[in-house]
């Protein structure tokens, strides 16, 4: 296949502007039994706009909004919680440091080149690929330079392996090796670099010596074939990822599926399979093994317990595939694209790409139309008293006259007994006690495709008010070390829920009438962990959510926040130790605010 650059990115990627989205803390889902597959204690992802703006692309840095991007790719994460960013279109590497913070690391946004040397001066050729290692080297796949490039922490450019605008497939050391739009890298413990050769349909690897080996694949490739070493076949491999024992997981781009590689080169296919005949409609579907449907994955990440993360990238979606092969969509809906914040399938993708996943179970995904970062945080559950009345809407995203089933905790309802529209689109529970709580899903199918949404319910059965675990005063907010900082403490042996607020423009209204509040509060939520400042979770601009309303309402917290509230809130689980919630401007801004901590009950 012989293209330019440009024509290829257009063609072959149906590439779109980009985004970066954050997600966070998944699931845990039943085992097996064919042909179908159970999901019990399921948490949907709450999404949200964390910096960038949708559908504005640039190269701005700045924090929050005020950052812009250019169809960035792949994501990578280090071992203090900064994000690298393939900044395509841009020809830039960024760094997204923990609440938000961008920056250019190397690179000129517009200035396509193979310069090496000091970042400011070093030049990229559509970046599609990064990755970072336990020193803080950054790798990039320069995809059009055919090259892989490696940033030091001191900022100095070189070319690790190929030589810029040669295209082939050679194995060998340095400039001696060959690539042919290396798309996709990982790094694994040893510093060992990973590449997805796609156009040489193969998965290239490189010692920290620079010494480069094929692991399995060659340029004969183009289809689907399991085995091992230069037998197997790939077709335009995407996206790489390794796990702890070394094994390497390929997102499997024109075979739509997911493959994984053996340390010794031997691959087999873990989910998915290409569509028969060979580039019809591939499809959508969860299920186990090849029963599960993707469109093109572009991208991958593994956890450390072995679950993999697909951005699903022409099906708008992310996906897990469990280490027993179970497939499950986490958020978005098939084949809808969209910018929207919201839960599971009310949250929208659009091209996702990039995709990599912190201790926590935290996804960040590059979303290659919406030029945005996104964070997410596990969906809480609605919380009503013992005796009120439980009301769920089901989502029918592109679905035309729809046929709706509820299940509560994966068995379908029926009405009666407190029940009804157990086939509707409202569900109500009347009269709810300890018994109901637990997961209820929507199952919208009909025209259009299916969707499926999934909410969680908890029975507050004392109607005593929680209460505050710590709460610091309302005071000044500035920048540096002039910021707000509430510290709190769970004590016990048990995980504890709490309600953290940063409330800045809500405390102006009346009947509060605070002259001069923060504008944007960023919330970030910090602990010290092994002699080490760690941020766990972090949050800008609250948006409108039921649940939150719901549970701010169950410790009676003041003041009520309103939809278009740019107040900043998260309500989160947490281990017994001690934490602190740092309040700062998002825009750099400063002024008066109010952190508050409630415990619930």
């Amino acid at each position: 296949m012989t293209h330019s650059p440009v024509q290829g990115l257009a063609s072959r990627q149906a590439f779109k502007p980009c985004s970066i989205r954050f997600v966070v803390g998944w699931v845990t889902l039943s085992a097996i039994g064919p042909p179908l597959f159970a999901q019990t204690n399921y948490t949907p992802y709450q999404v949200s706009t964390y910096a960038g703006a949708a559908g504005r692309s640039g190269s701005s840095d700045g924090t929050g909004s005020g950052a812009q991007f250019f169809s960035p790719h792949q994501v990578a994460l280090d071992a203090n919680g900064n994000l690298y960013v393939a900044d395509a279109l841009n020809c830039t590497i960024r760094k997204i440091a923990p609440g938000g913070v961008v920056t250019t690391i190397a690179g000129t946004p517009g200035a396509s080149g193979s310069a090496d040397g000091p970042a400011t001066m070093a030049q990229f050729n559509l970046p599609w690929g990064v990755a970072v290692d336990a020193n803080g080297n950054v790798y990039v796949g320069d995809t059009s330079n055919c090259t892989i490039r490696r940033i030091t922490p001191a900022g100095m450019v070189s070319t690790f392996a190929g030589t810029p605008g040669v295209r082939g497939y050679a194995d060998g050391i340095g400039s001696a090796a060959q690539f042919f739009y290396p798309a996709g890298l990982a790094v694994d413990g040893s510093g060992n670099v990973y590449v997805a050769d796609e156009d040489n349909f193969a998965i290239r690897k490189i010692t920290p010596d620079g010494v480069v080996t094929t692991l399995a694949g060659s340029p004969l490739g183009g289809g689907e074939v399991d085995g091992t070493g230069s037998a197997v076949q790939f077709d335009l491999p995407t996206g790489v990822a390794v796990d702890g024992s070394g094994n390497v997981y390929v997102a499997d781009n024109q075979n739509s599926s997911i493959r994984r590689v053996t340390p010794s080169g031997v691959v087999t296919t873990v989910a998915g399979k290409q569509p028969h005949p060979p580039w019809s409609n591939p499809g959508y579907a969860d299920g186990i093994g090849y029963a599960a449907q993707f469109e093109e994955p572009k991208n991958v990440a593994v956890d450390a317990s072995g679950n993999v993360f697909v951005t699903d990238s022409t099906n708008d979606t992310i996906r897990e595939v469990t280490l027993n092969r179970v497939v499950t969509t986490l958020a978005g809906v098939a084949t809808v694209s969209g910018s929207t914040d919201g839960i599971g399938a009310a949250a929208g993708f659009s091209l996702p790409w990039g995709i990599a996943v912190d201790s926590k179970g935290t996804l960040y995904i590059g979303d290659a139309v919406n030029n945005t970062i996104r964070v997410g945080v596990p969906a809480p559950p609605v919380v009503i008293n013992a005796g009120g009345t439980a009301t769920f809407n089901a989502v029918t995203v592109n679905t035309t006259s729809p046929t709706i089933q509820w299940q509560f905790n994966g068995t379908n309802l029926t009405d009666g007994a407190h029940i009804a529209g157990s086939t509707g689109p409202e569900l109500v529970i009347t009269s709810v006690s300890a018994a109901n709580a637990g997961n209820y899903t929507s199952i919208a199918s009909g025209a259009g495709g299916p969707t499926t949404n999934i909410t969680g319910l908890s029975v507050v059965t004392s109607s005593t008010p929680g209460t505050s675990s710590s709460l610091s005063a309302r005071a000044f907010v500035g920048t540096g070390d002039n910021i707000l900082i509430g510290g709190f403490y769970i004590s016990g042996s048990s995980s504890r829920t709490v309600l953290i607020q940063a409330i800045g423009p809500s405390l102006a209204a009346s009947p509060y009438d605070v002259i001069g509040t923060l504008q944007k509060p960023a919330l970030t939520i910090h602990q010290q962990q092994n002699g080490k400042d760690v941020v766990l979770y972090s949050n800008t601009g609250w948006g409108s959510s039921q649940v939150l309303l719901d549970a701010a309402a169950s410790v009676y917290a003041l003041p009520v926040l309103q939809p278009s509230s740019d107040d900043s809130e998260l309500l989160l689980t947490l281990p017994p130790g001690g934490y602190t919630a740092e309040i700062t401007g998002a825009d750099g801004g400063t002024g008066v605010a109010l952190c508050a901590i409630y415990q619930l009950p």
